[in-house]
């Protein structure tokens, strides 16, 4: 499965209210006033074995700088990116354009010819209409290296040829040169589900293309041209302050938050922090997930699609007011053979009632998370158990239902089963309870394992939702038969990329979560 999950899973488009969008304030705020993350040579796959060989022999430092590669193009736009970079070579006798790196030695490509790459952009779209609006950018590949076929040079029949696929793909949703810039730039609200196109060339490619009109692609133009909106800047660190400088005046700045593997190596963060200081609005990197080439914890992100640009936004702005619509699945209807025990929309809880925000025992999760929840369950399924859910997606509203009932005067009817040893008015103290919970970011479950044909659960020491440290994953004072349970469900969930609580055996987060920093409060309906 991929990461869309997109034929498999029935999807339930789960719209955040106005409130978490940053309401009046985000339809007020300008496409330029924005801050967002993309990839750099955004189709890239790995580079084939026996080039990368050849290449490494006759010169590391070139081998290094190519040894990274990108997801699909649908999955990082699913996680987010917002912006993508799509090289081009162009082909006269088929009148295509192959989208590569490097001629014949590094081309592996998740889409090619470009029509393909547009398609597969477009479908995204059309079922993301509310998304913030695409920057795409191409490079014009033609440059001649030895003792590598020689690309054909761009001239204006194939520029005139590459506006024609771009105008069939992507045509009705262009924002386009001309209708925005300094001072037009449209709000987020009348810019979302739209494109941006840039040739990422200066001269004498640009000086071809220009030819006087409007034409789809923006241009690299200098400050001095009345017509220029969008500056690429690679360097935040040498040219930091030219950028904040350009961001101030209006204009939209493309910048780069690594380069050639280099800040990934060596954790050097420097370079990234620069672009996100710089007010830079398009960031690329090729690391919006960590290296699965060498070991590296470098990563750049932001804690939602887009945030507030922290040069060209007016006032005070919540950083995550710009998340797209989220999407949620019910994991089971995605999950062949997992069960579910929703127990916070019944009164089989803690607080001996339905909690807040559960009207339904519905289990919902990101796409992300639902995957790596049917590697789990076909990791137990082989062994005759499964999975049985007990919570998924937890609102903010339950939450602060807890918070509020820990200080409430309700009855207990429920602390022989769930906190014999602990007072209820020390739950928060004790960090058995607390104000903010990974259960809201909708990738984190609650479970435990069950005999795959009687449905039956394993003895794991104590129930679920045990306020005490028995409850904790390697407690010695649990059975034999417990402990080796607890750790079999922790290798299933670990094997499938979730990280386990030390202090509650049932509990288990998604290692990269595609939400970390956002906390919903929809009603699970």
């Amino acid at each position: 499965m991929t990461f869309r999950l997109a034929l498999a899973l029935s999807l339930l488009l789960f719209g955040l209210p106005s409130s978490a969008r940053g309401g009046a304030q985000a339809q007020e705020l300008r496409l330029n006033q924005l801050q967002f993350v993309g990839s750099h040579n955004s189709y890239k796959q790995a580079q084939s074995w026996g080039w990368a060989t050849v290449l490494r022999l006759v010169n590391e430092d070139a081998a290094r700088a190519l040894d990274y590669e990108h997801l699909p193009l649908a999955d990082q736009l699913d996680l987010g990116l917002r912006v993508l970079e799509l090289d081009v070579f162009y082909n006269p006798e088929s009148g295509t354009f192959p989208v590569g790196h490097v001629q014949l030695m590094d081309m592996n490509s998740h889409c090619s010819p470009l029509r393909e790459c547009l398609a597969q952009i477009r479908a995204w779209s059309d079922t993301h209409r509310d998304h913030l609006p695409l920057l795409i950018m191409f490079n014009a590949k033609d440059q001649p290296i030895d003792r590598l076929p020689t690309p054909t040079p761009f001239d204006r029949k194939a520029f005139g040829a590459l506006d024609a696929v771009l105008e069939a793909g992507l045509g009705d949703r262009l924002l386009r040169p001309g209708m925005v810039g300094p001072g037009a730039w449209p709000t987020v609200a009348e810019s979302r589900g739209q494109v941006m196109l840039l040739l990422d060339e200066g001269a004498p490619k640009r000086d071809l293309y220009d030819i006087g009109a409007p034409r789809p692609l923006f241009m690299h133009l200098p400050e001095s041209d009345p017509r220029a909106a969008i500056f690429v800047i690679n360097d935040p660190v040498a040219e930091g302050a030219r950028i904040r400088r350009l961001v101030a005046a209006g204009y939209l700045v493309r910048t780069r938050a690594d380069a050639d593997t280099q800040e990934a190596r060596s954790n050097d963060t420097r370079r990234r922090d620069a672009a996100f200081a710089s007010g830079a609005q398009a960031i690329s990197t090729d690391y919006y997930v960590p290296s699965t080439r060498f070991d590296s914890d470098f990563v750049v992100r932001l804690p939602s699609v887009a945030r507030c640009n922290p040069i060209s936004a007016p006032g005070p702005c919540a950083l995550e007011a710009f998340s797209d619509p989220v999407v949620l699945v019910d994991a089971a209807e995605a999950v062949p053979g997992l069960r579910t025990h929703l127990r916070y929309a019944g009164s089989e809880n803690f607080l001996g009632r339905p909690v807040t925000g559960y009207e339904a025992p519905r289990c919902l999760l990101t796409a992300q998370a639902a995957e790596g929840l049917a590697k789990a369950q076909t990791l137990a399924a082989a062994g005759g158990l499964g999975l049985l859910m007990y919570d998924c997606y937890r609102p903010q509203r339950a939450v602060d239902d807890f918070v509020a009932w820990v200080g409430s005067s309700e009855p207990e009817p429920t602390k022989a089963t769930y906190y014999p040893e602990v007072e209820r008015h020390t739950l928060i103290e004790q960090g058995y309870i607390a104000d903010r919970s990974g259960h809201s970011r909708a990738s984190t479950v609650d479970l435990t394992l069950v005999d795959a044909f009687t449905g039956e659960p394993l003895e794991m020491g104590t129930p679920w939702d045990f306020f005490d440290e028995r409850s904790h994953t390697d407690n010695p004072s649990v059975s034999s038969v417990a402990k080796a349970n607890r750790q079999l469900l922790k290798g299933f969930m670990e094997a499938a990329g979730f990280r386990p609580y030390y202090a509650e055996w049932w509990h288990f987060t998604l290692d990269n979560e595609p939400l970390p920093n956002t906390y919903l409060d929809e009603v699970v309906r």
